[in-house]
Formats: C-alpha cells, sequence, structure tokens
C-alpha cells in the first residue's frame, strides 16, 4: 500500500480552505490571468480580434472606476447626512412659524403667531376657538395698526395640549376681511438633506416642511 504524504494532504486542504474563502470579486491581477488563459486558449482559426480585446480592457476600467466613485460617494453621503441628523435632532421640541389656522397649545396652554398685514388696518380682531367643538375661547382687539407684521399671543393653562383654531379678521379702508395667520407649531421630527440638499421637518398638525421655507423658530 502506498503512503500518504501527510505533508502534501495538509497542503491540499490549505488550498481547499483558501479558495473557499476567496473573494468571488474581479480583481486587476485576476482578469490579466484571465485575459491571457483567453488568448492561450483562443480559436486560432477566430482570433481575438485587437478590438475586441481592447474593449475587454476598457469595459474592466470602467467598471472598476464606477465602483470607486460610488465608493466615495456613498462616503460623502455618509458624513452629510450625519451632520445633518444632528442639526436636526436638535430642532425636535421646538415650534416653528407656518402658515396654518390651528395648532396644538402648548404645555402653559399658550398660542403666538402673527399676521402679515399688506396695508394699514384700522382694528385687528383674533379670535381664539376650540378645534373640536368650534367654542369661542377668547377674543383679542387691536387698534389702528400699520402695515407690516402683527405678533399675537394668549395662553390658558386649562388648554394645554389641546387643539386651537385662530382666525383674523382685518378691517381696511376696503373693509373687512379674514386673513390667514401663521402660527407657531412643535417640530416632531425631521430627516437631513442628502449630498446638499436641503433638510425637511415634520410639524405637528400641519406635515413636512422645507428647512428654507422656514421664516422663525423658538
Amino acid at each position: 500500500m502506498t503512503a500518504i504524504d501527510p505533508v502534501t494532504t495538509s497542503s491540499t486542504a490549505a488550498g481547499q480552505t483558501a479558495r473557499k474563502t476567496t473573494s468571488p470579486q474581479l480583481g486587476q491581477d485576476s482578469f490579466l490571468k484571465l485575459l491571457t488563459t483567453q488568448l492561450q486558449n483562443q480559436n486560432p482559426l477566430e482570433p481575438l480580434q485587437n478590438s475586441d480585446f481592447i474593449g475587454q480592457m476598457a469595459q474592466f476600467s470602467t467598471v472598476s472606476g464606477i465602483e470607486q466613485i460610488n465608493s466615495t460617494l456613498a462616503s460623502m453621503a455618509a458624513g452629510s447626512s450625519q451632520s445633518g441628523l444632528s442639526a436636526v435632532s436638535g430642532l425636535i421640541g421646538r415650534q416653528v412659524l407656518v402658515e396654518t389656522s390651528q395648532t396644538r397649545a402648548d404645555a402653559a396652554g399658550g398660542v403666538a403667531g402673527r399676521v402679515s398685514l399688506q396695508t394699514p388696518a384700522s382694528a385687528v380682531v383674533v379670535s381664539y376657538s376650540d378645534a373640536v367643538t368650534g367654542r369661542l375661547l377668547q377674543t383679542e382687539s387691536f387698534g389702528a395698526t400699520p402695515a407690516g407684521d402683527l405678533a399675537f399671543d394668549w395662553a390658558d393653562s386649562s388648554l394645554a395640549g389641546q387643539n386651537i383654531r385662530v382666525s383674523v379678521s382685518v378691517t381696511t379702508a376696503e373693509g373687512t376681511a379674514e386673513v390667514p395667520p401663521q402660527l407657531y407649531a412643535r417640530i416632531t421630527g425631521g430627516a437631513p438633506g442628502l449630498s446638499g440638499g436641503e433638510a425637511t421637518l415634520e410639524v405637528e398638525g400641519f406635515g413636512q416642511i422645507s428647512a428654507l421655507e422656514v421664516q422663525s423658530i423658538r
């Protein structure tokens, strides 16, 4: 019986293990070996043309270049996303001014906002009501007011967390009309912009807005 060389057996096993754990990705060295083998075993009656050879080289270079570019962009996006995420997370819980007629009263039962007057007004009336029942809660009257932004606020501790509707009536030389208010609403979430894009904020009772649309935050 022929003896089995333990060294040879060990080497073979090691080689098989190495082949099993080798990455299946085709690197530059592997590609060149494959191309060389292809040239050595090509059909002599139909040899590989120069154009085919150049095409394969160009294809490999293109794929390799795309992989490097994708890797770089992924790293940049990850860094940008992390920075944007930190900025957005720092805004959660704060209030941002949005154009809406309804908001949720804060922990102190407060509601605040502003109205933009295009022309001087002889009277401005701000009304607060329960957004669910429609019950009038408070009315605040202002006298003659110049054109521009008029800020208003009101609080009732018993209304903390409730939805409040705000309406603004403005009287000018042309008559009396309703003017849409801007109210402060709480930021509940958001998402950072990728690759230099703008971040978005999730506003309670309003939805998503772009960070570029924010005019005032507190």
